[in-house]
């Protein structure tokens, strides 16, 4: 197992799902923080529309580092010793509070008459992202080699199938969706090609359209040219 090279170089299919989990976080990420910078206070919907969003941004994120914890980090741990997760548990519970601090200066936009709560986003949208990638870096030279070396296809195709049973409804109808949302083609086939085909049809003629519509402030605001 070699920890000092890149773990993305020739990334194995086995860990498609989970880069393209964690490509999507960073993705969304920048995005607040880009949307948040053109942002112009002074219309009451903003918040909403954007709590509406980060609601199900968060859960997604939430439910991932709790798989993690539960599942991903315990197992390795059993197959290699040297493996210590502390450190990176550590960080999903630093990330969840600067989450909460994020869902609040969002909840105060829709009477942000002086741009308070737009400064106070920003600040932690910013604080998100770096923090996030940071984290996100460290994590896949810690865990993506031994996922290769010590867990099976077949084990971590059932750590993923017990993910998504753990996945409340909504967050699965939002999850699918945003996963596939510019994500990198040869993942997003993968990702299809390992999906239950009535999952497939359902995100076809319903959760795209739906996750597009919730989406929409940061997927056109990040530009700075939608009317969010």
């Amino acid at each position: 197992m070699d920890l000092t090279t890149d773990p993305r170089t020739n990334l194995s299919p086995q860990l498609y799902g989970y880069a393209s989990m964690h490509d999507a976080i960073t993705r969304d990420c920048a995005r607040l923080e880009s949307t948040l910078g053109h942002l112009v206070p002074g219309d009451p919907s903003v918040g909403a529309r954007l709590v509406r969003w980060f609601d199900r941004f968060e859960a997604v994120i939430v439910h991932h580092h709790g798989g993690e914890d539960d599942l991903v980090f315990p197992l390795l741990v059993e197959r290699d010793p040297s493996f210590d997760p502390e450190a990176l548990t550590v960080d999903h519970h630093i990330l969840d509070d600067t989450m909460e601090k994020l869902r609040a200066g969002l909840a105060a936009l829709a009477t942000d008459a002086n741009g308070a709560a737009r400064a106070h986003s920003l600040r932690a949208a910013t604080d998100l992202r770096t923090l996030m990638a940071d984290h996100l870096d460290r994590e896949e030279a810690a865990v993506f080699p031994r996922m290769l070396e010590f867990v099976s296809a077949e084990e971590h195709a059932e750590i993923e199938l017990q993910l998504r049973k753990g996945l409340k409804f909504s967050t699965l109808t939002f999850g699918l969706p945003w996963i596939l949302d510019e994500a990198d083609p040869d993942i997003a086939t993968h990702i299809r090609a390992d999906l239950p085909f009535p999952l497939l049809v359902l995100n076809t003629l319903r959760w795209d359209r739906s996750y597009r519509r919730l989406a929409a402030p940061v997927r056109d605001g990040s530009n700075g040219r939608a009317n969010i």
